[in-house]
């Protein structure tokens, strides 16, 4: 779900100093995930990075986010530096 993140760690050489610092990063913005359903989570996010609302439905046996835990996670990626900049927008 972060993939600059991720690509970031891999083109600094992750056994640097640098390439660690990255890593913790990458993990920081993992654990966010983590901590929320991730799938649900990771739909929502993509759903108001596109402003396309509909990429943020879930199917059977998945449940949505509610809109006050969405509301709540979402401003939780960006403040660890989350960001997907080329992704499309609806």
């Amino acid at each position: 779900m972060n993939p600059a993140g991720i690509r970031a760690v891999y083109e600094k050489n992750w056994s640097t100093a640098t390439g660690e610092e990255l890593q913790a990063k990458a993990d920081v913005v993992r654990q966010i995930f983590e901590a929320m359903p991730m799938i649900p989570a990771m739909k929502r996010v993509v759903a108001g990075l596109s402003n396309y609302p509909r990429w943020g439905a879930v199917r059977p046996p998945l449940w949505a986010l509610n809109d006050s835990a969405a509301t709540d996670f979402f401003k939780a990626p960006g403040k660890a530096g989350f960001d997907m900049p080329a992704y499309p927008k609806a």
